[in-house]
């Protein structure tokens, strides 16, 4: 493989590496939901209600499936 050909896939990989992670703002209500359901809103209109019950590491990986 040539120099240059390393370089650039080094360079291309670095800024997938970059892109991978996103920060989103989250707001939390003062009051919990009445239901004892955990209802999650993004900014881009989409919300996802589900038991409050819910397992925290289960969670992660579909908040991370997601981004």
């Amino acid at each position: 493989m040539k120099f240059n050909i390393f370089l650039y896939r080094i360079n291309r990989q670095q800024n997938a590496l970059a892109k991978t992670l996103t920060l989103i703002p989250v707001s939390i209500d003062k009051a919990p939901p009445s239901r004892g359901d955990m209802l999650l809103r993004s900014p881009q209109g989409w919300s996802l209600s589900m038991s409050a019950d819910v397992s925290a590491a289960w969670l992660g990986q579909l908040l991370g499936a997601l981004s």
